[in-house]
């Protein structure tokens, strides 16, 4: 599986869809007063699709990372107690089952993993296959160390254990950075609707405010000028907000 890609099912798909319509639908009722005009939206839907799944993709990569990191802590333990690499491998595998859904992405994993070890197929192997899928920086960085080391010899054991303390900590201090963004993201949505509530709450107070604005070409050229700027402001407040820790 290609975690840089992201397949929608038809559930996320017409919800998207559904989602996307009633934004049309009030933009062109807030700047144009004619649900017409919420057919232009059609253009965007393919970009609109294509940004969504590119969103849930980055929500499962992150998502797989946090699953990552419970299985280094428990990789780490089990070669702490003694076990073998490929045999910490496969207990850290188990103990995963028991925190995880045997449908979450880490959990399948690491069974198609440990299914591949029994046909004799080399771990560090199919580590490095998993993280180049995986698409996510700390995963790749523990796979590369973990095949340096396994080729280099040397206490094996201390080097991976102290490459997993790392790399979780790393992921832990990234959700943590997260998590107090959220707040500034609420924030940010908030300020993306104040503009059409101020219009709406324009129109309702003062019915007629506007007219002179809807149905005639110059008031058509400046809705739609504004429209472009709120779209831009929009788009701006995102990528401000979409730091790579």
């Amino acid at each position: 599986m290609e975690y840089s890609r992201y397949r929608m099912s038809p559930a996320e798909v017409i919800k998207s869809s559904i989602w996307f319509s009633m934004i049309f639908l009030i933009l062109a009722k807030v700047f144009y007063d004619s649900y017409v005009a919420a057919l232009f939206g059609i253009v965007l839907f393919p970009f609109l699709m294509r940004k969504k799944g590119n969103e849930l993709a980055a929500k499962r990569r992150e998502r797989l990372a946090l699953e990552f990191k419970q299985f280094l802590l428990s990789f780490s333990g089990s070669l702490k107690a003694g076990y073998s690499v490929e045999n910490a491998f496969i207990q850290a595998s188990a103990d995963l089952c028991l925190v995880y859904d045997e449908k979450s992405d880490m959990v399948t994993e690491c069974k198609t993993i440990c299914h591949r070890l029994q046909n004799n197929q080399v771990l560090e192997e199919l580590i490095l296959d998993f993280a180049k899928r995986s698409g996510h920086s700390d995963i790749c960085d523990f796979a590369a160390i973990f095949s340096i080391a396994k080729r280099s010899g040397g206490n094996m054991n201390a080097i991976i254990q102290n490459t997993a303390t790392v790399i979780g900590e790393k992921i832990e201090t990234k959700r943590e950075i997260a998590l107090m963004f959220a707040a500034k993201r609420a924030e940010q949505n908030v300020m993306n609707v104040v503009p059409i509530g101020i219009i709406g709450y324009m129109r309702l107070s003062s019915p007629g405010y506007f007219d002179q604005l809807y149905g005639t070409l110059p008031g058509i050229l400046i809705m739609t000028s504004c429209l472009i700027l709120y779209i831009f402001a929009i788009f701006l407040s995102q990528k401000i907000m979409d730091i790579e820790v």
